[in-house]
């Protein structure tokens, strides 16, 4: 994990807007994209987050010219979302919780680029999951158990949505071209149950 701080005019690196779906969206299995829902926390305050997706032959990150990535902030430079939830459409495809970006003072940033382990997971067309609670810090990214009854709350604001989620088990990988280097080495897909 490398931790990058940087300062003034530099805030403009992190795409700052949220993109939260719209609660009068709908979404059903036929579309061609996934639906996601992830519990965020920081214990870090005031957060950016960047998911992009693998590549499962060379374990790089799949996002030249900026496509294939998810942006979502919460309170780095307007007023917090102060939702427990993060939920929008993915592209089908494996896709990883990349960095993230802290504000702990004003225009101060801390960046962490969780390429030695993060959180990945699966995508596919049509279906609508969960995958639990994503903690972020300065210190690196980990995800807890799911929170059912919560996310049930959270969902009832999106009447439109006729497609009931499935919850599943994130797992961990390391990317980038020195994946294989690292202690977790690079996981591109889901592991089997032993």
């Amino acid at each position: 994990m490398k931790k990058i701080l940087l300062s003034g005019l530099a805030l403009t690196l992190c795409g700052c807007g949220a993109t939260q779906l719209s609660t009068k969206s709908s979404y059903d299995a036929t579309d061609e994209n996934g639906l996601v829902v992830i519990g965020v926390a920081s214990e870090s305050g005031s957060y950016s987050l960047s998911f992009a997706k693998l590549d499962p032959e060379t374990c790089k990150l799949n996002n030249a010219m900026g496509l294939g990535n998810k942006a979502f902030s919460d309170n780095m430079f307007d007023r917090p979302i102060n939702k427990p939830y993060l939920l929008d459409t993915f592209s089908p495809g494996v896709w990883v919780a990349n960095y993230s970006s802290f504000e702990p003072s004003y225009n101060q940033r801390v960046m962490v680029n969780y390429n030695e382990g993060t959180v990945a997971f699966e995508v596919k067309a049509g279906e609508f999951i969960h995958i639990g609670k994503l903690i972020i810090s300065t210190r690196g990214a980990r995800i807890s158990n799911p929170e059912p009854e919560k996310m049930k709350a959270f969902m009832a604001d999106y009447p439109n949505i006729t497609v009931e989620p499935k919850t599943v088990k994130p797992w961990i990988t390391a990317f980038g071209p020195k994946a294989t280097e690292t202690r977790i080495g690079c996981v591109p897909t889901r592991p089997t149950e032993m």
